[in-house]
């Protein structure tokens, strides 16, 4: 019966002993339950608390069970222990999706629409593709959770509706001077996000909110009209925050030698 055990536990003479006895596989189940239990039900709230501190602390490491402790906590509007311990498993490249998706709900509860909007994309691409984060995803991921962010950048105001794509002719790819086959195209469309995406075997279809909010940009290079390496750069400073070609791997060398004295020269990047 759905509910089951937490009517069990909130009902019981002792729920610190209640909780304390627990197995795993039953303390993530009631969890669950207690997650979707009367918020305003006598001792709930303690309860709920009380427990998720004891999963993690016991099952930290399970990858079932963690989320669903951290989650639990959010609910309670503790955002900063699951904050902390994303990040941490963030730094030792142990995240996984499920981290990421409760991460995704705590930006967003935080206000961070667009920033929630992405990461619940990079979540679903973990899961989807496998592989790792790069440095870069990883280093922004962290700085959000942080806080070190732009506020003005996750506004709800800032927020485009997602089946609305800017016309094509924004999209049109530049020529690169002394080159025949070389093409620098700025993206901003879902189409060429996941044209990118699908030919670099990366994240780029991620990022579509954060484009759509001025939060990042990006550009992709082409050779004989083949995608073959995408950076990104701050949209304010023009810095370049990261330039990767497939499966997230260095880019060429003497491509870049070409290619970045002219992206900085039509004032796209920054000296």
């Amino acid at each position: 019966m759905s509910g089951e055990r937490a009517r069990a536990l909130l009902s019981s003479i002792d729920v610190a002993e209640g909780i304390a006895a627990l197995t795993r596989f039953e303390a993530v189940l009631t969890l669950a339950e207690l997650r979707r239990h009367d918020r305003f039900a006598p001792q709930r709230d303690a309860a709920m608390a009380e427990l998720a501190r004891m999963v993690l602390e016991r099952w930290r490491l399970h990858n079932y069970a963690r989320p669903t402790a951290l989650a639990a906590l959010v609910d309670l509007g503790d955002y900063d222990t699951p904050a902390q311990l994303i990040i941490d498993r963030l730094e030792a490249n142990e995240v996984n999706s499920a981290d990421l998706r409760v991460a995704a709900r705590l930006l967003r509860l935080r206000g961070s629409r667009n920033s929630a909007r992405w990461l619940h994309l990079v979540a679903n691409h973990l899961e989807e593709e496998g592989g790792e984060l790069t440095i870069e995803t990883t280093t922004t991921i962290v700085e959000r959770l942080r806080g070190r962010w732009l506020a003005a950048d996750d506004l709800v105001e800032h927020v485009v509706p997602e089946e609305i794509d800017p016309p094509a002719e924004l999209e049109g790819p530049i020529a690169v001077p002394g080159t025949t086959d070389l093409v620098v195209r700025p993206i901003k469309s879902r189409q060429q996000l996941d044209r990118f995406s699908h030919h670099l075997v990366n994240c780029a279809s991620t990022y579509l909110p954060l484009i759509r909010a001025g939060a990042t940009r990006l550009l992709g290079i082409e050779l004989e009209g083949v995608p073959v390496e995408l950076i990104e750069i701050h949209p304010r400073t023009g810095v370049i925050k990261q330039w990767k070609a497939k499966r997230n791997a260095a880019p060429d060398p003497l491509r870049k030698r070409v290619v970045e004295p002219f992206l900085v020269a039509q004032g796209l990047v920054a000296s």
